[in-house]
């Protein structure tokens, strides 16, 4: 199966726990040895469908899902960017999700492409998302989407007891990347 072959739209309400499934259990396989195994354990489904389900109706941000047959497989938030030094019309990738036994098969390249339209027609110029630096896989999976490093946008936080560093990735939207 491809993601051409997935059913692509925009989430609803009763989306939100499975929504929350797909978030957990990729963070699970994708975060394994960069976060410690037992902040990844201790991740909540319950709580994050909270999370989803008031993002989901309050639109912001706007969450499109990918379906194969009737099971959601994969998800994008995406939106205004919230880093609070940006100037300009830029959008951001909020989180790009897969159930592990979906990696591979299109349904994150097609949500993202998803967005990055959606943000095109909402008049964003650039979008911009943050990714762990120790994770090269996600890496690769943005750089084949065209978006490029700024390796001197990165950002360290304290979580689970360790100090993460995420690098910020962009590219331009619309006409202008359609001319490069």
């Amino acid at each position: 199966m491809t993601g051409a072959r997935a059913l692509l739209e925009r989430a609803e309400p009763g989306d939100a726990e499975a929504i929350a499934q797909v978030h957990v259990s990729s963070w699970k396989a994708a975060y394994a040895g960069i976060l410690p195994s037992a902040y990844l354990t201790a991740l909540s489904v319950e709580a994050r469908a909270t999370l989803w389900q008031r993002s989901i109706e309050a639109g912001v941000p706007e969450i499109w899902v990918a379906r194969l047959g009737s099971r959601l497989e994969a998800f994008v938030a995406f939106g205004k960017c919230r880093d609070e030094l940006v100037v300009g019309q830029v959008g951001e990738i909020w989180a790009i999700y897969a159930r592990r036994c979906a990696w591979g098969m299109g349904l994150g390249r097609s949500l993202c492409e998803r967005a990055l339209e959606r943000l095109t027609e909402d008049g964003f110029e650039r979008v911009s998302l943050w990714v762990f630096e120790n994770n090269p896989r996600a890496r690769r999976f943005y750089e084949g989407a065209g978006f490029e490093a700024e390796p001197a946008s990165v950002k360290t936080f304290p979580i689970a007891g360790i100090t993460a560093r995420e690098i910020r990735y962009a590219r331009q939207l619309g006409a202008l990347a359609e001319s490069s």
